[in-house]
């Protein structure tokens, strides 16, 4: 009901009472009764309410109403960002804080009858933080069942700040950059198969850390020469590895390094070049000094190096996207007499993998929710070592992704060890991100 409406109303009403006044000696005959008349004061009393409230709705609106502002000159992006400090600083509750992370929960039946089949479950949460634009924090807990406890490890856990747009510095316990695996490819959600390739497998088939403490600086340029191409680095300093001398695992590097056995400090460098967004290639270097005060020759040297490459693409040709990685491991230790009975023996070990998955986007949604998956990995030990189990494996997976961040992966693995008893297995696992 509009006010020129409401307002009719109400001068209907009031001229219906004046003549109703004035016809009141001619009515004499036809007295108004009591229900009548208070009906039409009831009505006439509920008009002037409306009245009313609709003066008070102007008149609020002529309050609110925006007065016209003089014109002020534009504020510079300088008294906008001291701006904008001070009302952060006066303003609780900013700062940026996330969790996310992953689980999964997996089954292995080995293919030997000494060997028992076991269902395996972890929980990583990662806490991301982010005090300022330029401040950051990440870390990350392992909580998975071992001999029947529950194990609790921390991934990583470290501090980052953005100096640039190019360069950030970083400290604290870090994801090793060394390779691409552990950075990029080693939650399970992400993996493509349910278990680490040769030379980041847990035991003596490790080659390189999966994490560092100490310090590093990172970043990436673009490459004026090349329209797409970019590259990208990481520099760090950390607890180096240590060797083992006992006699079963003489030759082996550790890699917990919560604690250097020397003054001497780990240093490692990766450089990774994309000359197109879709393919990268990189190369790493690690070394240290492995050996401890205590042992015949603290002296002892560590040089690893890798080569990685990786290629993602959402083929037009091929109907689906394409996943290749390849990486590619050399680990020298210098010679060292472990009182193995062999002498002072040098240990070169040399790990790698290739892997491809394919995922279509033809078929309908329950061929497009497939991803084939095929790798081969192998690793060669020194003769003169304890462990010296050369092994080559092919794994052959399929994997079905519920969601975008779920996934449900199935294989086979075909095992292969020199001098001792092959390990073929089928493996499931589903692995969640969150």
């Amino acid at each position: 009901m509009n006010m020129r409406w409401r307002q009719s109303k109400v001068f209907f009403g009031l001229a219906l009472l004046v003549a109703l006044g004035f016809c009141q000696d001619g009515w004499a005959e036809e007295t108004v009764s009591a229900r009548e008349f208070q009906k039409l004061k009831e009505e006439h009393e509920q008009l002037k309410r409306e009245v009313q409230q609709l003066r008070e709705v102007v008149a609020r609106r002529r309050e609110v109403a925006p007065a016209v502002a003089p014109e002020k000159e534009p504020v510079s992006p300088e008294e906008f960002g001291q701006l904008k400090e001070k009302v952060d600083a006066l303003s609780p509750g900013l700062t940026k804080f996330l969790l996310a992370g992953y689980a999964a929960a997996g089954y292995t039946d080995p293919q030997r009858a000494k060997t028992n089949s076991n269902f395996t479950a972890n929980f990583n949460p990662i806490f991301l933080w982010e005090p300022t634009d330029r401040l950051l924090f990440e870390g990350e807990l392992e909580l998975e069942l071992e001999d029947g406890k529950t194990e609790t490890s921390l991934e990583y856990a470290d501090v980052s700040y953005l100096l640039n747009d190019y360069m950030t510095l970083e400290g604290g316990k870090f994801l090793s950059p060394f390779g691409i695996f552990m950075e990029r490819l080693h939650p399970a959600w992400i993996n493509k198969l349910t278990d680490k390739p040769l030379g980041y497998k847990s035991g003596s088939t490790r080659l390189v850390p999966e994490s560092e403490i100490g310090a590093q600086v990172r970043g990436a340029v673009p490459l004026p020469l090349f329209e797409l191409a970019k590259a990208n680095y990481a520099l760090w300093i950390s607890n180096g590895p240590t060797v083992q001398t006992s006699a079963t695992h003489a030759g082996e590097l550790a890699f917990a390094n919560t604690e250097d056995n020397n003054n001497n400090k780990a240093v490692g460098l990766r450089v990774g070049f994309s000359p197109i967004p879709e393919a990268e290639v990189g190369y790493s270097l690690l070394r240290a000094q492995v050996g401890g005060r205590a042992d015949a020759d603290p002296g002892v040297h560590a040089t690893l190096q890798g080569l990685d490459f990786s290629y993602t693409r959402d083929s037009e040709l091929l109907k689906g996207i394409i996943d290749l990685r390849s990486e590619w491991i050399w680990s020298h230790v210098g010679a060292f007499n472990y009182g193995t009975g062999k002498g002072a023996f040098s240990n070169d070990r040399r790990a790698g993998y290739l892997q491809g998955a394919y995922r279509p986007k033809v078929g309908g949604k329950l061929i497009e929710r497939l991803e084939p998956v095929v790798r081969f990995d192998i690793i060669n030990q020194p003769s003169d070592a304890p462990s010296s189990q050369d092994e080559t494996r092919w794994t052959l997976g399929l994997n079905y992704h519920l969601t975008p961040s779920a996934v449900f992966k199935t294989a086979y693995r075909l095992d292969k060890r020199k001098g001792t008893q092959d390990e073929d297995a089928f493996l499931t696992q589903v692995a969640m991100g969150f």
